[in-house]
């Protein structure tokens, strides 16, 4: 009989969660964890408490390339083959830059269920109340937010290119595209009478879009009943959580069948006004041309930035950061050169009129010098930041006008997809006269929607989900550039098995509703 060894309800996840572990099936309640019963004693604690459920997301993981989300997002950008290791200098990412999955898929399905099931702590706790304050409500609503942040990117990583229908899941035994056997889904509901989540069934690819949609309605609605002022960036709220229903009508819609409420057509519809009305409240605005090579990349302050961290001295990570690792101008691995750079062929795909090429020097291989880059600083050894304290960004408006266009284009208004575009890249190019031409019919119009993606959101955590997502397209295979280490000059594919999370061995030996 397995048992169960579900991640319980402890002091840290209310302080601050812990950001590895053997395995998320691997901690009974001993010690200084709470029982679901002391824990709903605590009063106002999920209004509190749900400020630790953002801790995971940038607390240090035990080695210098696990920090959080932001390594995460550097990890599977080098799985993509858009940004390229240049050496394997002191050996952080080098699995990752050579396409490796396998070594990094415990951590995220540790990184995200921590996440779950402190999200559902949360929950739980104020379903038990008869009424909720404005307060409660927005706490609820981060909550849920949370949770579908966290299962809409086990969706991303652990399914595969959405032009490869063939790939069986590891440990199931059936499913394919909507079908796959993907994860278990755990609702806050599902504990036993000691508070204690109870095993779940994996549940399939379709089950856990639609999950994470009706987390993010749910979501909103409490952020608009609650209207509470927000105050920090970190705290997710209404424009995150709407930006974040826009990504995943945008991934689900390949999904759903015309039987289906959501069907493929209103799945694309729904991306694009979601994004657009996202646009037009005008709350965030889009790095202008003047601004690009700017600190608007280092600054949660940014009029651009819809989710990030201010890093302080009490949470940096120091060496072990998203700055250590991609910016030559902070004392860290980039700086000793080990170097981080924009693939060569992705470079050279980028127009010379556009000002984004600017951002990388060919000199040093293709490294980010002007987008991660604070200008406040300078470039001698005694100039360089070694404070760690450059912010950190989860979210930005351009995404919006990414999805909008990407999602009309694929609902068949051209119009509408040409217009998201151009009001992209006339923020990006020096000539904007060159633009109607990039744009002028509809294979030029995808090229450039796919390349904007690959561009704008260069080391920002998308390149291998856009790359996935296109490969329905016929952009399934790309030729490394020759400022990789490994593989360069190489044809390398999205449907690569290799490049696939699958789900942790341990999840089925821990867990009795799945066959092991």
């Amino acid at each position: 009989m397995k048992s169960i060894k579900i991640f319980a309800v402890s002091l840290a996840a209310l302080f601050g969660l812990s950001g590895c572990a053997s395995s998320w099936l691997d901690q009974e309640m001993t010690g200084s964890a709470l029982t679901q019963e002391e824990y709903n004693k605590m009063g106002d604690a999920a209004v509190g408490s749900v400020r630790g459920l953002y801790a995971a997301m940038y607390t240090y993981g035990g080695e210098h390339d696990y920090f959080g989300q932001k390594s995460i997002d550097l990890a599977t950008d080098l799985m993509s083959s858009d940004l390229a290791m240049s050496a394997q200098a002191y050996g952080w990412f080098t699995v990752d830059a050579q396409m490796i999955a396998s070594n990094r898929t415990g951590y995220l399905w540790v990184f995200y269920y921590d996440i779950v099931m402190n999200a559902n702590a949360v929950l739980r706790m104020l379903d038990a109340k008869e009424s909720l304050s404005d307060e409660e409500k927005d706490a609820y609503a981060q909550a849920l937010t949370m949770r579908a942040y966290c299962y809409y990117n086990i969706a991303n990583y652990y399914t595969p290119a959405h032009g490869d229908l063939e790939t069986p899941s590891t440990y199931a035994y059936r499913g394919k595209g909507a079908e796959y056997d993907l994860a278990p889904i755990y609702r806050q509901s599902y504990v036993n009478d000691k508070g204690l989540p109870v095993e779940q069934p994996l549940s399939t690819h379709k089950q856990v879009r639609e999950f994470v949609r009706k987390d993010l309605v749910d979501a909103i609605e409490l952020f608009k009943e609650s209207n509470m002022p927000r105050t920090s960036k970190l705290f997710v709220d209404k424009d995150v959580a709407r930006a974040l229903l826009a990504y995943n009508y945008l991934e689900m819609a390949w999904l759903m069948s015309d039987e289906d409420e959501y069907n493929t057509q209103r799945c694309y519809e729904e991306a694009y006004t979601i994004a657009e009305s996202v646009i037009n409240d005008g709350n965030y605005k889009m790095l202008s041309r003047n601004e690009v090579k700017s600190t608007g990349f280092s600054d949660v302050n940014s009029n651009s930035w819809m989710w990030g961290l201010d890093v302080t001295a009490e949470n940096s990570t120091g060496l072990a950061s998203f700055w250590g690792h991609m910016d030559i101008h902070t004392y860290s691995y980039a700086y000793a050169g080990a170097y981080k750079g924009c693939d060569e062929n992705l470079y050279n795909q980028i127009d010379i009129n556009d000002i984004r090429r600017e951002w990388f020097n060919p000199d040093i291989k293709y490294v980010p010098d002007w987008k991660f880059y604070d200008s406040n600083r300078g470039t001698t050894a005694d100039e360089i930041d070694r404070d760690w304290k450059n912010d950190i960004v989860y979210l930005r408006i351009e995404e919006m006008y990414l999805v909008a266009a990407e999602a009309a284009y694929r609902a068949g208004d051209m119009a509408a997809s040409r217009k998201m575009l151009t009001e992209l890249m006339n923020e990006r190019f020096k000539n904007t006269d060159v633009i109607s031409q990039l744009i002028s019919d509809d294979s030029k119009l995808l090229d450039q929607i796919y390349l904007n993606w690959r561009v704008e959101m260069f080391a920002e955590g998308r390149a291998l989900n856009t790359w996935k997502r296109f490969s329905a397209d016929g952009y399934t295979s790309k030729h490394r550039g020759g400022n990789h280490f490994y593989k360069a000059g190489d044809e390398v594919k999205a449907t690569d098995y290799n490049i696939l999370f699958v789900m942790p061995s341990t999840e089925a030996v821990y867990n009795n509703e799945i066959p092991s």
